[in-house]
C-alpha cells in the first residue's frame, strides 16, 4: 500500500492582502519541500484567480464560507468545496456538474439550495441548525453541540420547519 501525504494550508489571522497570503503560501512550501498541498479558502481572501496564476506550484483550492459562492468561486479556479452542508449531495452534485463544465445546470441546483445555505449562515446558529438537519436526515442520532454554542429554541426550530416545507427538499 503506498501512503499519500498532504498538506492543508490554512493562512493565519495576520495575513491580510493577496501579496501577504502568496508570502505566505511560499514561505511555507520552502519549509515543506514537494509534499502536496490543499489550500483553504478565505472569502475575504485571497482572490482565487490570481493565486493560480502566481504560486510557485500547482495546489488543490477548496472554498468554505458555507459554499454560499460555491459556483462562482469554482468559476474562478477553485477545486471543490470544503465546507459542512446537510445536503452534501447538493455539493457533490454541483461538483460534477461544475467538471463537466454544466454551468446553467450547477447554477440551477445551486439555486434549489440557496434559502437554506443562507438561512444556514447565521454566525453562531449555524453549526446548530446544520446538525438539527443532520440528525433530521438520519445521519446524526443527536444535534447536541459542546457549549458554549447557542441552542436551537422552539422558534428556530419552527423557522427550519416552515423553510424546509417551502423548499420541499428531501428530509431523509
Amino acid at each position: 500500500m503506498v501512503e499519500r501525504v498532504a498538506v492543508m494550508i490554512c493562512p493565519h489571522s495576520g495575513v491580510r492582502t493577496d501579496e501577504d497570503l502568496l508570502r505566505y503560501f511560499e514561505a511555507v512550501y520552502a519549509r515543506i519541500g514537494d509534499v502536496p498541498t490543499v489550500l483553504q479558502d478565505f472569502p475575504a481572501r485571497p482572490n482565487i484567480t490570481r493565486m493560480r496564476a502566481e504560486l510557485s506550484r500547482p495546489a488543490q483550492i477548496l472554498t468554505g464560507n458555507n459554499c454560499q459562492f460555491i459556483v462562482q468561486e469554482m468559476e474562478r479556479g477553485a477545486d471543490g468545496p470544503m465546507a459542512g452542508f446537510s445536503y452534501p449531495e447538493m455539493l457533490s452534485g454541483l461538483y460534477d456538474l461544475m467538471t463537466a463544465g454544466q454551468r446553467c445546470a450547477a447554477h440551477d441546483l445551486f439555486n434549489r439550495y440557496l434559502p437554506l445555505l443562507k438561512h444556514k449562515a447565521q454566525g453562531q446558529r449555524s453549526i446548530a441548525l446544520r446538525k438539527e438537519m443532520m440528525r433530521r436526515r438520519g445521519a446524526l442520532s443527536s444535534n447536541a453541540l459542546r457549549g458554549p454554542e447557542p441552542k436551537l429554541t422552539q422558534t428556530d426550530l419552527a423557522k427550519l420547519d416552515v423553510l424546509i416545507g417551502r423548499m420541499d427538499l428531501p428530509q431523509g
